[in-house]
């Protein structure tokens, strides 16, 4: 299968909500991010479970990235 990227969309504390996730994948986000420099790991562990459901909810993949926090 072959897809194209339309919106990449960074996850955060105004984004990271059910509701808001899927009015993103509604406007045509295909892969999420996730910034590894703010925030907890159970904060990060959910925003992927979150773009997941959502992917579950829809009829096409969604991807997920992460940015590592440079040394």
């Amino acid at each position: 299968m072959t897809t194209r990227t339309k919106l990449v969309c960074t996850l955060g504390p105004a984004t990271n909500t059910p509701k808001f996730i899927g009015r993103l994948v509604t406007a045509g986000a295909t892969i999420f991010r996730v910034n590894f420099s703010h925030g907890a790991p159970a904060n990060h562990a959910r925003a992927v479970e979150l773009v997941r459901a959502a992917e579950a909810k829809g009829e096409r993949a969604i991807a997920s990235g992460s940015s590592i926090p440079a040394r």
